[in-house]
């Protein structure tokens, strides 16, 4: 019998952490996000994929790597899920580092704290998987973010970056560049499951976000989960999958996700107001945001997508009426 999380001795955060991590150390949930955002694994299927995952031995479990990080100035990294992946068809222990990030608020710095992430990640390679100037054994990192609560213009959305050479205009060589690859972001924006329809069977892309959508949506049912679980990622109802669904479904149930939801509500009238020329809707709207998040004007622009212009509005009226 799986063990349950003790929700009376864990903040909330610290909450959130631990079942987004127990969800995705899941064999058959890891392997569905690897088809989906890994390219490596693109054309493999589950079974095979299953079978790169260092899984402990009578469970679904994956083993997982140390998820905490000294940087060289003294400070800590503390991430929520670092997993080495061995790739199909090779002998080698360690093809790929993935890294899984679960987050509940969308905020506008996420790929810059993803960037540094990944690169924590090669770096700390060095003394541990090769040392001195061998870098061309260097492993290449994914780190893969699951945006639960997506500002409005993120939604439904999936983005990459990665490291590609090129030669510039006029001063092209003859000879390819050397590969660089060795880090990719993947970003994924949620949606609304009970909006969206089931992809195609053969989109491994789409079928991992409506996986996702499908967990992390609040208003399905265990049962309508689970039904479509199994029947579109053959990921059998089991204790391990029962308790992660227990797991999100407090996840869900608490106050700060309810805030998240509320925070995003305001943030779209807010911008709606301004489009429509609605003073002092803005006016309120903004306000209410700072007293609830006991944040500056300035910190509290931050958290939204507005123009120049719009900003400059916005700031004049705040502060003329104080």
């Amino acid at each position: 019998m799986t063990q349950s999380l003790d929700y009376g001795t864990v903040n909330r955060n610290r909450y959130m952490d631990a079942a987004f991590k127990r969800f995705v150390s899941n064999k058959y949930i890891l392997s569905a996000v690897l088809k989906g955002c890994v390219r490596e694994f693109r054309d493999s299927d589950i079974e095979e994929i299953i079978g790169c995952l260092d899984v402990d031995e009578g469970t679904d479990r994956v083993k997982g790597n140390s998820n905490e990080y000294d940087s060289e100035n003294g400070g800590r990294i503390v991430m929520d899920s670092v997993f080495e992946v061995r790739l199909p068809n090779e002998d080698e222990k360690v093809g790929v580092i993935v890294n899984l990030e679960g987050q509940t608020v969308d905020r506008r710095d996420l790929g810059a704290r993803a960037m540094y992430y990944g690169s924590s990640l090669i770096a700390q390679q060095k003394g541990r998987d090769f040392r001195n100037m061998d870098y061309g054994s260097l492993r290449k990192v994914y780190s893969i973010w699951c945006i639960l609560r997506p500002q409005s213009d993120r939604r439904d959305t999936i983005a990459s970056y990665s490291m590609q050479g090129r030669y510039l205009g006029g001063f092209e060589g003859r000879s390819p560049l050397n590969d660089c690859d060795f880090l990719e972001i993947v970003m994924i924006g949620l949606g609304n499951a009970e909006k969206g329809p089931s992809p195609a069977s053969d989109d491994p892309i789409a079928k991992t976000k409506r996986m996702l959508e499908v967990f992390f949506d609040n208003r399905l049912s265990d049962r309508e989960k689970t039904d479509e679980i199994e029947q579109l990622y053959n990921i059998p109802y089991n204790d391990g999958l029962n308790q992660s669904l227990e797991d999100i479904r407090q996840m869900l149930s608490y106050d700060e996700w309810v805030q998240a939801e509320i925070e995003e509500r305001e943030r779209e009238a807010y911008e709606r107001g301004l489009h429509d020329g609605q003073v002092d809707i803005v006016v309120r709207n903004i306000r209410s945001y700072m007293s609830k998040k006991n944040v500056s004007l300035e910190q509290a622009l931050e958290d939204f997508d507005l123009s120049e212009e719009e900003r400059e509005i916005v700031i004049e009226i705040v502060r003329g009426s104080e």
